[in-house]
């Protein structure tokens, strides 16, 4: 009715049926009101869908499918295909339409070049455990601090991967992570915005790009995907 045409849900949305943190997992099929579940599910996507509203969700921020610690990576790979199961069930394609949108959250020991490429190499180790829908609705987002700002994701989550394995990643770019952590080429000034808007924009494969952004006005703060 006001023309919101993107919905951004927040992983809390899910509450205990996305926590794999510990040894409490929920087994929706086993409630006694699954159906009534997968039928809220179901009307959920035929709305948005209706409507022309496309999703996109943001798992929790300790996801890593970089992290050293086996048990970070079998929990993020469990969180990350129960979001995908519920935009299926939604009945939204397996693309990056409707993303699952991550962070590395994962800051290399080194920053030379065979350092981050092991880095990365991991990470596509454990990207192809995901389901192949996941892996289809999976998308990369620059990080406001540390090593991931929006050339180095560009460099090495796309072409190189692409070079690589044939599978460079979808980006999405977020403008006030771009302002805390700029990007720089050698030695040269940063890199402007619209050259990093412009490169994550080609990886969306024809598919109309889901960005982050925010613009504060006194002393409210707007944002907008």
């Amino acid at each position: 009715k006001i023309n919101i045409n993107h919905y951004r849900i927040s992983s809390s949305l899910f509450s205990l049926a996305s926590d794999f943190t510990d040894d409490l997992t929920i087994d929706l099929q086993k409630l006694s009101n699954y159906q009534e579940i997968l039928n809220k599910i179901r009307s959920i996507g035929v709305i948005a869908r209706q409507n022309s509203v496309t999703l996109s969700i943001y798992p929790d921020s300790t996801n890593s499918l970089m992290s050293d610690d086996d048990s970070v990576i079998e929990r993020t790979i469990k969180e990350l295909n129960f979001h995908s199961w519920f935009l299926d069930t939604a009945g939204f394609p397996s693309n990056a339409a409707n993303p699952i949108i991550i962070k590395p959250n994962y800051e290399p020991t080194k920053e030379d070049h065979n350092t981050v490429v092991k880095c990365v190499q991991k990470f596509y180790k454990n990207f192809e455990k995901l389901s192949e829908e996941t892996q289809n609705r999976l998308v990369i987002q620059n990080e406001s601090s540390g090593y991931w700002n929006a050339v180095k994701l560009f460099q090495y989550f796309h072409v190189y991967l692409h070079e690589k394995f044939d599978k460079g990643m979808v980006l999405s770019y977020y403008n006030v992570a771009d302002e805390r952590n700029p990007s720089k080429l050698g030695s040269t000034s940063d890199v402007e915005p619209v050259v990093n808007i412009g490169a994550f924009h080609e990886t969306w494969r024809g598919v109309v790009p889901i960005f982050l952004w925010s613009e504060k006005k006194g002393a409210t703060s707007n944002s907008s995907v």
